[in-house]
């Protein structure tokens, strides 16, 4: 694995959809790389601290928002003398993000007031009021792009789920939802249904409906004294994760409608690979040196601390793998497979707690992060294995390219950043 040197920055980085560039934000400015080469393109300087910032789908414009600022600014990158912006001083601007095609963008006023799509040359388009989140959970796209779901509001009339065409923005449907508090909505089953998943009055609730808004089924994935931490949908969309407050995840079938359970008690110390990090004396530093041993059996029960829920949850590329920590055991990673049937496949014990942890979009290799200044790579392949590069900050933050070629690592305070290039798995 290879690295880049550490850049100091003031925020956080993102890749082109592209994956040509690398745009790092650093407080009024935001600093364009290359990505390959990591060679320093272009420096764009602010009147103020920048709140955001998103690249388009096409890679081509960047959205830009300033802290305490009703503007939202657009730079186009193929050419320096266009930009646009939106501006709304009347009700503010608290979340701004690209429709699906970078010709259209949303906002979403301050105090919830209604959510707007614009066009890049500022045009109002649609507007919707009674919104219910104030980030990109008021929107939902089917997987072909041809239509979006809003979730809204009405006063004394309960919540509804408002469906539009993407080419036009026209309103094809609005129906009402059976629903107390919404977590979650989205598109399923190549796009026939809409699952809503709702934290009930005296339930959790899985709704299941038609593009009519007919009922079609409601399942209850939990107790209701179980509070619901995180929802992670396989890529294949196919699978839902669900983690609650208990030593277990819920993996809903989208396609057959049926529930199934990952109960970590019935399988503790049961994987069929154990890894376990152990720290022995380095001849040629006063640092430690951290190495990967094989176990054949463990007892975990030595690394719970009083505390229980799923913090966690990550799906691989493919879907056949799953893996997620527990508040219970913050030093442990447990590597399901999903496949015929459900088993442990892994688990990878550290010697301190776990910061972070992502699947490459294009392979089976894992980057964990934990509170040493090493990386930490577990391949479905491989086994776990330490990098061979210590950090000069704590990480905190793992985010992959989009094709899985590289990766970035940013500490806690966002004040260091590293560009790491794997090897292949």
């Amino acid at each position: 694995m290879n690295f880049s040197d550490c850049i100091k920055v003031c925020g956080y980085g993102k890749f082109s959809y592209d994956n040509n560039y690398l745009a790092l934000q650093c407080y009024k400015s935001i600093i364009l790389y290359e990505k390959k080469q990591l060679k320093k393109i272009e420096e764009i300087i602010f009147d103020n601290e920048i709140s955001f910032f998103e690249w388009s789908y096409d890679s081509s414009l960047l959205l830009i928002k300033e802290k305490n600022s009703s503007i939202i600014q657009i730079r186009n990158l193929d050419n320096n003398n266009w930009e646009g912006k939106i501006i709304d001083e009347l009700y503010g601007i608290k979340y701004a993000t690209w429709f699906i095609n970078s010709q259209y963008l949303i906002t979403i006023s301050d105090n919830l007031i209604k959510m707007n799509f614009y066009s890049i040359s500022s045009k109002l388009i649609l507007s919707v009021k009674d919104i219910l989140f104030n980030d990109e959970r008021n929107i939902c796209y089917s997987s072909s792009k041809n239509f979006f779901a809003i979730p809204i509001y009405l006063y004394k009339k309960g919540d509804f789920l408002q469906i539009y065409k993407s080419d036009n923005f026209n309103m094809e449907i609005i129906f009402p939802l059976n629903t107390f508090k919404i977590k979650k909505v989205m598109f399923i089953n190549h796009d026939l249904n809409i699952l809503v998943f709702d934290r009930g009055f005296i339930e959790n609730i899985i709704f299941i409906y038609n593009l009519s808004g007919s009922l079609c089924t409601k399942i209850k994935p939990c107790d209701f004294s179980l509070e619901i931490l995180n929802i992670k949908k396989a890529f294949n969309e196919e699978f839902l994760a669900i983690g609650t407050k208990e030593e277990s995840i819920k993996i809903f079938n989208m396609k057959n409608l049926k529930l199934m359970e990952i109960n970590f008690e019935n399988y503790k110390g049961k994987a069929k690979y154990i890894y376990k990090e152990k720290e022995e004396e380095n001849l040629n530093s006063k640092r430690k040196k951290s190495r990967i041993i094989n176990v054949n059996n463990c007892d975990i029960n030595s690394y719970k601390i009083n505390n229980t829920g799923v913090k966690k949850i990550e799906w691989n590329y493919n879907s056949k793998y799953i893996a997620f920590n527990e508040l219970s055991y913050p030093k442990i990673l447990f590597i399901w497979k999903i496949a015929n049937e459900i088993y442990l496949d892994s688990i990878l014990i550290f010697l301190n707690s776990i910061k972070d942890f992502k699947w490459s979009p294009s392979n089976n290799q894992l980057i964990i992060l934990t509170e040493n200044p090493l990386i930490y790579i577990f391949s479905t392949i491989k086994g776990l294995n330490v990098g061979n590069y210590s950090l000069d900050f704590i990480p905190y933050f793992i985010k992959w390219d989009f094709e899985g070629y590289e990766f970035i690592i940013i500490d806690k305070n966002r004040n260091n950043l590293i560009v790491c290039f794997p090897d292949e798995n």
